[in-house]
């Protein structure tokens, strides 16, 4: 699939179930794992269009958020933690410097 631009908006090898997926500037969007039916599964990397990670967490294989999530801020500092039980919000806590 291709943005209008030309550039690739994402890549999936149903084979081994590797997912990576594009900004229109052809920087790396996520990149993680999914199952038949397209479901996302394990360890998920999301990125800021300048290459820094945006986030970090995992996903059962119902595709449901699933244990600790670390979210970033553009320059790459760690901010927030927040915690799931298949796919349900248990804990929140945000980091601060």
């Amino acid at each position: 699939m291709l943005f209008e631009n030309g550039q690739t908006e994402f890549e999936i090898n149903f084979t081994t179930g590797k997912a990576v997926y594009f900004f229109k500037n052809g920087a790396k969007h996520s990149e993680g794992s999914i199952k038949n039916g397209m479901v996302t599964v394990g360890n998920w990397t999301g990125y800021y269009e300048n290459g820094n990670k945006n986030y970090e967490g995992s996903y059962n294989e119902q595709g449901q958020k699933n244990g600790t999530w670390k979210w970033y801020d553009d320059k790459g500092n760690l901010t927030t933690e927040q915690t799931y039980t298949n796919g349900t919000l248990t804990n929140t806590k945000t980091i601060t410097k």
